[in-house]
């Protein structure tokens, strides 16, 4: 009997491939976030704030020192870098709380917590000041207001800080009294400590011992006891001081021929 051998039969199943997960096209690469932009505009807004303060502080000290009329000779610009330094130290202390409000991932009960406590640090400060102004000289006043405006200006950076980062809605929300407290530490540091610091300043430098102005001698024997006080486009303003505001004396020249500039004391 013959054998007959069976063929295997032949597979018609077809192999799918494996079908793209979109339309065909490469899925897009998603790009990192960034927290760039909101580091810019809050720092952009926190720098508008800081030039306000530097503009409130040196335009309070003019018209203090008795002298507001020389106020409109100065551009806005020109103004703000009258307090340069502090400027300065009011736009570092702005980087540094983003850099810790975002290192440290702060939640916003806490950011409103250490703002109160800058903020209520500077109210002291200024309290001692004011009250300890018939025991302590001008420049020790001064020094104090300065003390000041810088714990109410870290208490804003924070503030501005937990904003941009989002902290704020980050945690548990802070009590409504607490914001309240807040944002009034935010607006003493703008508004009133500024002003108490252009105040100390000029007190300061109208003191007649004490002063912190250059000492300026012009070519006539008339021309001693001045203090030069500012110089805007070669012009020169001049101040004898006195403790009454309406005891000093003030000078405009745009000749400084043959006057010498020299330190106050």
């Amino acid at each position: 009997m013959a054998a007959t051998v069976m063929t295997p039969p032949q597979s018609t199943a077809t192999i799918d491939k494996p079908k793209p997960a979109s339309d065909g096209t490469a899925p897009a690469e998603t790009k990192p976030k960034t927290s760039f932009p909101h580091f810019g505009s809050g720092f952009v807004g926190y720098s508008a704030i800081a030039s306000f303060i530097s503009w409130q502080q040196s335009y309070t000290y003019y018209n203090e020192l008795g002298a507001p009329w020389f106020l409109n000779a100065f551009s806005t610009t020109r103004l703000i870098m009258e307090s340069a330094l502090l400027l300065t130290a009011l736009l570092v202390f702005g980087v540094a709380a983003m850099a810790i409000v975002r290192e440290r991932r702060l939640q916003g009960r806490r950011v409103v917590d250490l703002s109160i406590g800058f903020g209520i640090a500077g109210m002291v400060v200024i309290l001692v000041g004011y009250f300890g102004s018939d025991f302590l000289n001008p420049v020790g006043v001064f020094r104090l207001a300065q003390v000041a405006i810088v714990l109410f200006g870290v208490a804003t950076a924070l503030v501005v800080a937990g904003l941009v980062t989002g902290a704020m809605d980050n945690g548990p929300p802070a009590a409504k009294l607490r914001l309240w407290a807040m944002w009034l530490v935010v607006a003493l540091g703008i508004w009133r400590a500024p002003a108490l610091s252009g105040r100390a300043r000029a007190a300061r430098d109208a003191h007649p011992r004490l002063s912190a102005l250059p000492l300026a001698v012009g070519p006539a024997p008339a021309d001693t006891g001045w203090r030069l006080v500012s110089i805007l486009d070669r012009k020169f303003l001049l101040m004898k001081p006195a403790a009454r505001r309406e005891d000093r004396l003030f000078r405009v020249t745009e000749n400084f021929d043959g006057w010498r500039a020299g330190p106050s004391h």
